[in-house]
């Protein structure tokens, strides 16, 4: 991506939010730079947003498999739910570490439940 265009998401030019991808970005120098920080910017509002609510894109494989497809098939309960949940999406929406220490969380819960039943 330029260097000159705004901020993925958000759009901003000094957006220090993590959600930039590390894209170093600032105003346009040039003219040139400008018009094409103007197309870039027409050609994002012309593309379809994905649904951060229905099919959102961390959840999803190439494919179009999506995780809450997996957790029915095996029909997985809340917790081992959650626990593969966070291992597909690891590092796709936020922190992989974090992602998996909340799935390494739900599985503790879990074996916690089980060895409560033994």
């Amino acid at each position: 991506m330029d260097e000159t265009i705004g901020c993925p998401t958000c759009g901003s030019w000094n957006c220090t939010k993590s959600h930039s991808l590390g894209v170093v970005v600032g105003p346009p120098k040039t003219p040139e730079e400008f018009e094409r920080a103007i197309q870039e910017m027409e050609r994002r509002k012309a593309q379809p947003s994905a649904d951060p609510i229905d099919h959102p894109p961390h959840y999803k494989t190439a494919s179009g498999l999506e995780t809450i497809d997996v957790i029915e098939a095996f029909e997985l309960n809340f917790r081992l739910g959650n626990a593969i949940k966070y291992i597909l999406r690891a590092g796709k929406k936020g922190d992989r570490i974090e992602d998996l220490k909340k799935a390494r969380w739900y599985l503790d819960r879990e074996i916690e439940n089980v060895n409560k039943q033994l």
